[in-house]
């Protein structure tokens, strides 16, 4: 099984440069918006890929290993292995 990721809400609002409330906001009513996973009774996630993957069809001609760079930045992470190995545009 791949190694997948998983943002808590902070983040993926961090990541989109928007509010927890626009957030969960989007969650509730944006059918294109990705699910949340249920990690416990007070904890959700959001898988790191859906994100991207829904990230990268709204900007006009996504890269998604372009956007799996702005994800990396936007959460700190840059330089780190995130699993792909796709040089950044």
């Amino acid at each position: 099984m791949a190694h997948q990721i998983i943002l808590r809400p902070a983040q993926v609002a961090k990541m989109l440069g928007i509010s927890l409330p626009t957030l969960w906001r989007w969650d509730r009513d944006d059918n294109t918006f990705p699910p949340k996973i249920r990690l416990g009774p007070n904890m959700v996630g959001y898988l790191a890929a859906d994100i991207e993957t829904w990230l990268a069809a709204r900007i006009k001609d996504g890269d998604p290993g372009r956007i799996r760079g702005c994800v990396a930045r936007a959460l700190g992470h840059e330089g780190q292995d995130t699993g792909d190995n796709r040089p950044e545009a």
